[in-house]
């Protein structure tokens, strides 16, 4: 039996290994591949209505592309890191209270 779980675990992983081969890149920007399946899932995530046509799908790349690279700069910079979230967090509350004190103070 266990024979028997092993070659399916086995047989599992690397059907997935090879479907994930078979994917094609669609770009590469800093050495990473962009993946097509990752484009073509966003993009039909985000449009209920999914034109194919070149004019959308030229348009949607773009916005893509420039989300890529946004994402990849933020990586860079470590600015997706617990710290500066809590930082920027606790920054927003305080300026949320100067805000609010100034909205009293000119209401009186």
């Amino acid at each position: 039996m266990k024979k028997y779980l092993s070659i399916a675990i086995l047989s599992i992983f690397l059907s997935l290994t090879l479907i994930g081969q078979n994917d094609k890149t669609l770009l590469v920007i800093e050495n990473q591949k962009v993946p097509v399946s990752e484009f073509l899932d966003i993009y039909t995530k985000n449009n209920k209505n999914v034109d194919y046509s070149k004019a959308s799908i030229d348009e949607y790349l773009d916005l893509f592309i420039n989300y890529k690279l946004k994402l990849m700069e933020i990586q860079r910079l470590r600015l997706d890191t617990q710290k500066i979230i809590k930082m920027w967090t606790i920054l927003k509350l305080a300026l949320m209270n100067i805000w609010i004190c100034l909205l009293i103070t000119n209401s009186n």
